[in-house]
């Protein structure tokens, strides 16, 4: 089910683009992390090095509405540039993974780097979340498995979330058409 880009998603080449201009690996960390693994930026600032598991590929995440850790998968490709990181700066079980200040910090920066890529698009940090749910559902994933991963509650979520509406099922179902004549 291909959706057309709007300014509420990054396309592949731009996010391409937007991380190849970040010049701080500890900034493109933040951001690959927030795409790969479709993180909210409260969930990705309340990140310590004890909620990281990179044997398993899993991250505890601090739900901040529910005050309950949620458990997420960490992509592989994301393994050393982590790994790195918490080497590179000396980090300790109970240390933040990332030192911002602040969710407004992490929103300066999405304004900075898009200045820097020459993107001519509004977006803001919870952009990558979405183009991260949107590409995987246009490479073929399953919606069900993609609203797993967003940590929705309810499959519903995950299509509003997306903007998936009856008709573009429908139009989906009418591609396919009966195989079987009943």
């Amino acid at each position: 089910m291909v959706r057309h880009y709007c300014k509420d998603w990054l396309t592949k080449d731009e996010l391409k683009k937007f991380i190849d201009n970040i010049d701080s690996k500890e900034h493109k960390l933040f951001f690959k992390m927030l795409y790969g693994m479709a993180l909210r930026v409260s969930e990705l600032l309340t990140i310590t090095v004890k909620n990281i598991n990179l044997k398993e590929g899993v991250c505890k995440l601090l739900d901040t509405k529910t005050e309950r850790f949620e458990i997420t998968v960490i992509p592989e490709w994301l393994y050393s540039d982590i790994f790195g990181h918490i080497l590179d700066n000396n980090l300790n079980d109970e240390d933040p993974l990332f030192k911002f200040k602040n969710r407004t910090y992490a929103w300066e920066l999405v304004k900075k780097y898009t200045k820097v890529a020459k993107i001519n698009k509004e977006f803001s940090t919870h952009t990558f979340r979405r183009s991260r749910a949107l590409h995987l559902l246009n490479d073929g994933v399953p919606l069900e498995k993609v609203s797993k991963y967003l940590r929705h509650k309810s499959i519903n979520t995950t299509m509003h979330y997306l903007k998936i509406t009856v008709e573009d099922i429908k139009k989906e179902l009418n591609k396919i058409g009966d195989w079987y004549d009943l």
